[in-house]
């Protein structure tokens, strides 16, 4: 998930120096003739602009969220796997070094091979 978290991270970026990009060009043009502050033209690029940010902007919203979503089902699926293989709750550290380190994909495997979890694991 951390690869498509930072695609997601430079496509955000690229975006957002293009809408910066779109604001230097809107003051450029302001000093073409018929285009000042206040005619169709610069209202049309301006209006144009601010919709363009407010999409950018929910849609980062909306990416953050999911991304929250995502984090905290993963979360809610390691502690499962560690209540089912070792018959206890880990605690906040331990889920997050299994999560980080990501053993948390191999506790399945990993009880498997021990002795004492090859029971549960096979019950499960």
């Amino acid at each position: 998930m951390e690869k498509e978290v930072d695609e997601v991270g430079k496509v955000a970026r690229f975006i957002k120096a293009k809408i910066e990009e779109l604001d230097r060009e809107n003051l450029a043009n302001r000093q073409k003739s018929g285009c000042g502050k206040g005619s169709a033209v610069d209202r049309s690029r301006t209006g144009t602009t601010i919709s363009l940010k407010k999409k950018f902007k929910d849609k980062m919203a909306e990416f953050r969220v999911l991304r929250e979503n995502i984090h905290q089902e993963n979360r809610e699926v390691v502690e499962r796997r560690v209540f089912t293989v070792t018959g206890t709750r880990a605690d906040e550290e331990t889920i997050d070094r299994l999560i980080e380190t990501g053993d948390s994909e191999q506790i399945f495997q990993k009880a498997i091979q021990e002795e004492q979890g090859r029971g549960q694991a096979m019950e499960q």
